[in-house]
């Protein structure tokens, strides 16, 4: 996980998360991208829910 976070910290050029005390709280950009985020999942989700049947392995396999 800490990796996957260095790489979208050198992305983004932010550290998206902040030390505040005991807890990490997300920067401006952390929560902008956390917005966006949700909403790009949520249209994901609709996408691959409008056909309930989905296979993601091709026949023949």
């Amino acid at each position: 996980m800490s990796a996957a976070l260095a790489r979208l910290r050198r992305h983004f050029d932010d550290d998206l998360l902040s030390r505040a005390g005991g807890r990490y709280e997300l920067t401006a950009r952390g929560m902008a991208l956390q917005d966006r985020t949700a909403t790009a999942c949520g249209l994901l989700e609709r996408v691959f829910t409008s056909q309930a049947d989905f296979d993601p392995h091709p026949r023949g396999t």
